[in-house]
């Protein structure tokens, strides 16, 4: 991973760095072994008291790293306009100060610089007296860490102030052997586990390699402080792998395994306890920014001083880094998500190999987790994926055997069926990198586009037969007459929706990466299944966020009328009110089409469903992101034009509106061509 991340995330704290770039050097998640560097900001935002999260908006540029070596080097004695960097920040000042990139004089309660600019001065919490302990006893500790001709940097100095993170190895987590067939673990859920593996003051377990144990055990977090036991209890009760965008979890992952390893290790458990505040405050109409960004604040600080301290990044530091990837992405924020994902890459190839990744629960989610990321930054942005074509091989491949070794068993089936999707949506992204870049000729993109395309119709049409048992068909629906009559689709139609353990099947069938000629067909049979899954009772929490892909994809597609666009702008407003942030390129775009300017402020008329703490959270996500798409002109110029070449249709080829409202009060399908 290089010194790479530990750039990123100072970046993220607000130090200063070289803003030197060349436009060629902006932000390219292909481009390994750089750093990054910001710009400051002319004038604070109003979020800028946050802390870690004031770094954000700033540009983000990548530029060959100087080692940590030459840096305390030339903080040592270097003039400053060589290292262009005047001093290091320490974390005692003021919020306010460090992102203005002023020196704080920590006068308490009210620095000098905030009485006399008026502005709102807040500290940071004071470390816990464990920390304390933890510093080192030299007594010359404390004029080295005063003097600013010490040979030590002020990175050093920032470690120590952390929390210190011990190594704690329990008796009872033994690695098993790895070498045996695939085995399906399917855990009871448990929402109050009763052993204690950990206490308080040892958050940090470190694993020391990827042959983590298939089992953890229960997991007692009852010596966690209050916040931190609520923050969990609400993430077991109330989040799954369909809020990660994450179809299946077959060996309950999401909800046993990851909350487990948050307790040993505390920047994952700060990481996890702020997604789950996250969602907590959207429902608390008290809610404030504060309530989880505090958690988010915490997480990035123990990262940054896991790397500064150069331990090895282990499994937990690899799960850290794909949870901060996933809050990024719940703010609409896919240029800083690039910049996690960038390390996660370094990390599951130094710990995993294809061979060894499929072995453990942990290990399998890693690579579902990242490879998520990886496919969707590849054809977001038109460029290949980081990860080799070997490892999605390696995952089809070990569901095969399990396949093979348990025949009657369905979730093999449905894990084999998904990998195969998994692998074409590898395939696909190669493709749309090599003819957005013009490595391929029009004539073989179209021969390849037709070999990728008939793979996906097989995929659908040639699946296992225990995959489309219709006895799990939904077939209880409410009557036709409680439909919305401004509706456009039928959601109470049998055979979109199968209950489990069939469920999985549809989620699948709605993945928004699919080619299909009759692209207004399906469209429209998104927007059915989008809805169906709306108005059943029985789905679970989180699949309407994991589709919601899907549904800015049909927006190109369906008709553009009144009708249509209040539909889709109901259901874009719907999934903010989840957490899921939809970017202002997105606003913009979606706003254009609808010809309605104030889509890009709400999506409904006179604030419909804006709850102030929505509201905040949005204004803060559009201020950390503003900067940002200034420094990636590059990559989202190409997903611009990803949306270009996606013309929208014009009335002359776009399905008439009389056809859909006949099938909205028939609940008639529109014809289908190959299904």
């Amino acid at each position: 991973m290089g010194d790479y991340y530990h750039h990123f995330l100072s970046s993220m704290s607000g130090a200063g760095m070289n803003p030197t770039a060349s436009p060629e050097e902006m932000l390219d998640p292909r481009m390994h072994g750089a750093s990054v560097h910001m710009m400051p900001a002319t004038m604070p935002g109003p979020y800028q008291q946050l802390g870690y999260f004031t770094g954000f908006p700033d540009p983000m540029m990548f530029n060959p790293g100087k080692s940590q070596k030459a840096r305390r080097k030339s903080a040592a004695g270097t003039p400053a306009a060589v290292d262009h960097v005047k001093h290091r920040r320490t974390r005692s000042g003021c919020f306010m100060c460090r992102s203005r990139r002023v020196k704080c004089d920590e006068t308490r309660p009210i620095c000098e610089r905030c009485k006399k600019g008026n502005r709102e001065c807040v500290y940071p919490d004071p470390p816990s007296s464990k920390a304390s302990s933890g510093k080192t006893k030299d007594p010359n500790a404390s004029a080295q860490q005063t003097s600013p001709s010490s040979s030590k940097s002020e990175d050093d100095e920032d470690a120590e102030r952390d929390i210190k993170l011990e190594t704690i190895v329990d008796e009872d987590e033994e690695t098993e052997d790895q070498t045996r067939s695939p085995e399906f673990s399917m855990q009871s859920k448990s929402a109050s586990p009763s052993t204690a593996t950990a206490t308080p003051s040892s958050l940090a377990t470190v694993y020391p390699s990827s042959e983590f144990p298939v089992s953890l055990g229960d997991t007692d977090w009852s010596q966690l402080p209050p916040q931190y036991q609520q923050g969990l209890s609400f993430f077991v009760e109330n989040l799954n792998h369909f809020n990660y965008c994450i179809p299946l979890d077959s060996d309950e992952f999401f909800t046993k395994i990851l909350p487990s390893m948050a307790t040993r290790h505390e920047p994952l458990l700060n990481a996890v306890v702020g997604f789950s505040a996250y969602h907590s405050t959207l429902q608390n109409p008290e809610g404030k920014l504060q309530d989880f960004l505090q958690y988010y604040n915490k997480s990035v600080t123990q990262l940054l001083s896991l790397l500064q301290r150069k331990e090895k990044p282990n499994i937990a530091t690899l799960l850290t880094i794909l949870q901060l990837a996933t809050i990024e992405e719940y703010f609409g924020d896919w240029v800083n998500l690039m910049g996690h994902q960038k390390a996660a890459f370094g990390i599951i190839t130094s710990i995993f190999t294809p061979q060894t990744v499929m072995r453990t629960p942990v290990g399998r989610m890693c690579l579902s987790w990242y490879a998520r990321f990886d496919s969707f930054v590849a054809l977001m942005g038109g460029f290949p994926t980081d990860l080799p074509r070997e490892w999605f091989q390696a995952m089809l491949d070990f569901y095969k055997s399990g396949v093979a070794a348990n025949p009657e068993e369905v979730h093999w089936k449905i894990d084999e069926w998904s990998a195969q999707l998994r692998l074409i949506s590898y395939d696909m992204s190669i493709l749309f990198a090599r003819g957005s870049r013009g490595q391929i000729s029009p004539e073989d993109f179209i021969k390849e586009h037709e070999l990728i395309n008939q793979r996906l119709i097989d995929w659908k049409e040639k699946r296992d037969p225990a995959l489309q048992d219709s006895k799990y068909l939904v077939r209880d629906f409410p009557p036709p007459e409680t439909l919305d009559p401004e509706d456009f689709v039928n959601p109470y139609t049998v055979g979109i929706l199968y209950e489990r353990p069939l469920f999985d099947v549809t989620v699948l069938c709605m993945r928004p990466d699919q080619l299909f000629a009759d692209l207004n067909r399906h469209a429209y049979r998104t927007c059915q299944y989008f809805e169906t899954l709306e108005f059943w009772p029985s789905t679970p929490r989180g699949v309407l966020v994991l589709i919601q892909a899907c549904i800015a994809i049909a927006a190109l597609f369906c008709p553009q009328d009144a009708r249509h666009h209040m539909w889709f702008r109901r259901k874009f407003a719907l999934l903010e009110t989840m957490g899921y942030i939809h970017p202002l390129p997105l606003r913009t775009k979606m706003a254009e089409m609808f010809r309605e300017p104030s889509c890009v402020q709400w999506w409904l008329p006179n604030g419909e469903g804006f709850s102030p703490v929505l509201q905040e959270i949005r204004n803060f996500a559009d201020e950390r992101n503003a900067a940002a798409v200034t420094a990636q002109q590059e990559s989202l110029r190409e997903v611009r034009h990803i949306f270009a070449k996606m013309s929208l249709m014009d009335d002359a080829n776009a399905p008439s509106s009389s056809s859909h409202d006949t099938t909205s009060k028939t609940g008639k399908n529109p014809p289908a061509k190959g299904q």
